[in-house]
Order: structure tokens, then sequence, then C-alpha cells
């Protein structure tokens, strides 16, 4: 019901607005200072205003089958009007990119360059949530697993130094300068090699994940050769799973609370519940005797109620299911319970605790401490 509740409002959006995809790419990259910039902006920066289609276009004829017949009889030209908030016509328009970007693989690249843009640069919590939201549509319209191939800890300084090799391989045989040099087989061979190599992982850095998709983005629509256009292809789709995978991953671990609960909530809305473990395996520090939940876990207690209320979901299979070296969502409950320093979440995660367990629920924490240690030598009993 969430999952289809949110695409039915994102259509909602799409229709009321200009429900085209270049034309939202256009106000979006005026507003952002993008338009006529061959380099990424190295900060998000708005302005006043933005380039836009006539008043009476936009508002009776935009997003309607006419709209093409309508341009070419009349000659219509987008004008730079004043923007009264320039930072929510961006949201809106971001989230236009990734609702109209469709199975088009470049499209869905220039939503995700745009979209991690923001959420690695734009300052705003309000904003970066909103690049959740378009990793999101995004991920739903592509029909991506969020979690799917990404390590725990991924390999910056490799992917650091093999990018810049990589990239700089494409380059030299870019489709616009082969005539340059040869290009025979055994160089059309390393060009379609290099075109995998360099997607095969996930950059942790969205900046250098940007700069892949962006060239990649060029070796697709210049490639005139068709089986290297495919190759071109296909790394450019791959590019784009690991942007939005890496961009909702970093959001998970933003330093503003609530972007993290909004990635917590996003996981869940794609995954179901049953992808706490998965994401508890992610944000949860080691385990000490002295760790608190508000260390172990997130020093934000709205945070922390957030994964109770997620954990408290699972179903009781699942629940004591653990992924990698990260606790199982009946652990998290139970330390929240015994040992989390605010009353109020003690005891939802008391509750949450029985629900899950399907025993009756106390506010007194013994029933927990007794069920634990049972569970602990059960689980230490050899098979």
């Amino acid at each position: 019901m969430i999952r289809a509740g949110w695409m039915l409002g994102m259509t909602a959006l799409v229709l009321a607005g200009c429900a085209d995809f270049g034309v939202a790419l256009r106000e979006f990259d005026s507003v952002s200072k993008r338009e006529g910039v061959a380099e990424e902006p190295e900060q998000v920066t708005y302005a006043d205003e933005a380039s836009r289609d006539p008043w009476l276009f936009r508002n009776l004829v935009q997003g309607t089958p006419l709209a093409d017949a309508v341009t070419l009889v009349f000659d219509v030209t987008p004008e730079v009007e004043p923007v009264e908030n320039p930072p929510a016509f961006a949201r809106e328009r971001l989230l236009e990119l990734a609702a109209t970007a469709g199975s088009d693989p470049v499209r869905q690249a220039i939503a995700t360059n745009r979209a991690l843009w923001i959420g690695a640069l734009d300052p705003s919590p309000l904003n970066q949530i909103t690049a959740l939201q378009a990793y999101e549509t995004l991920l739903l319209g592509i029909g991506l697993d969020p979690t799917e191939g990404l390590p725990r800890e991924l390999d910056v300084q490799r992917a650091d130094a093999q990018l810049a090799e990589w990239l700089a391989v494409v380059q030299t045989w870019f489709p616009g300068r082969r005539a340059e040099k040869p290009f025979g087989a055994a160089e059309r061979q390393r060009y379609a090699a290099t075109l995998r190599a360099m997607t095969e992982r996930p950059l942790l850095r969205t900046r250098e994940q940007r700069n892949l998709i962006r060239a990649l983005i060029n070796a697709y629509q210049l490639e005139t050769e068709n089986e290297l256009a495919a190759e071109a292809r296909a790394a450019l789709v791959r590019a784009v799973a690991h942007g939005l995978r890496v961009g909702l991953l970093i959001g998970l671990r933003s330093r503003a609370p609530d972007v993290r609960e909004a990635a917590l909530r996003t996981y869940a809305r794609l995954r179901g519940a049953a992808v706490m473990p998965w994401v508890l395996d992610r944000i949860a520090q080691p385990s000490t005797r002295t760790a608190s939940p508000e260390r172990r876990y997130d020093p934000n207690p709205w945070v922390r109620l957030t994964l109770l209320r997620l954990c408290g979901q699972v179903r009781r299979e699942a629940a004591e299911r653990s992924e990698g070296q990260g606790p199982s969502p009946v652990e998290y409950l139970y330390e929240v319970a015994v040992g989390d320093p605010e009353p109020h979440l003690r005891l939802a995660a008391l509750e949450a605790l029985a629900f899950v367990l399907q025993v009756p629920f106390s506010d007194d924490a013994k029933w927990a401490e007794e069920w634990w240690r049972g569970y602990v030598l059960a689980r230490r009993r050899p098979q």
C-alpha cells in the first residue's frame, strides 16, 4: 500500500507539473545554475529565476498530446521568469526527472546524475531527502534491488586509482577521436573490456560515480558501431544502478538524522521490513560490553525509534537472522529494551520484542533478560 500510494502520488505530481523530461531538465538546470555549464558545479546554489515556457502553454498545453504541435506552429520559446522559492522549484523538477525518465537509459542516467549531485553537495537535509525520493522512484522504475552488489565497505582507494586509468582508455578511443589513432580489433577489444571493468563494482564517492555516468552517456550517445554501442549501453545501465544504490547507502550514513531516517524508510518501502538485517549490518558499530544503543546504532533517538518500529515488523524467523557481522533485529530490540537511555524507547522496544516473539507483553524487562539468556545459550549449543 505504501509503495502504491507513493507511485500514485508521483503520478499526480507529474500530471500537475510539466510532465515532460526535457522541460523538467531545462528548468532544473536553469534554477540550479547548471544550464550551459560544461563542468559540474562544485557546489549547489540556486538562482532566483528559471527558464520556463510561457504561462499559458505550460498550464494548458504542456504534458498533453498537443504540446509538440503547438510548439511547432506557434514557435513557443522559453522565457526567464522569477521563481518564488528556488529550492522548492528544484525539488519538484528533480522528482519530475525521476518520474519521467521511463525506460530510456540516458534519461535514467541524467536523472541519477542530478539526484546524486543534490544528495552529495546540497547542504539542506530537505533537499537531500528529495534526492532519496528520486533514487526510490528510479530504483522502482528500473526494477532494482537497492541492496544487491553492495559490499559492507567499498574499496575507495582502489576505485580512485583505477577510475583515472579507465577513463584515460575510454577518452583515448572515444567515438569522436578514433580517426586520430589506429582503432583495430585489439583496440576495440580493450575498449569494450574497459567499459565492462569500470562498471563492474560501485564507486563509493558519488563524485567519481557522477563523472563516470557523464562519460558513459557521451560514449553511448556518440557510438556509431552497433557492438560497441551495446557495450556502452550496458555499462551505462550498470553505472546508474551502482549510483542509485550507493547514493541511498550514503543517505543511510548521513550526518543529518532526518536524512538517515528517510533512508531507513526508503529501504523498508523498497524491500519490506525483511531488509533490516542488511540495514543493521551497514550501520551498527562493533558490539562491546559498554556500547549503548545510541553509540552502537545511532545517536538520535528518533532514528533509533524508526529502527525499532521497522525491526518490530519483521517476522520472527527473519528477525532472528543476522547478516555479515551485524546484529539481528531481535538483538537490536533487546539491546534497546535493556540499555537505551530513553525510557520511552526501552518501553517501545519491549513491546516490539514481545510482538515479534509472539509472547505476552510486560513492561518489566526481566522477561526479556530471561528470554535473551535462553536465546544466546541456544545459539551456542552445537548443532
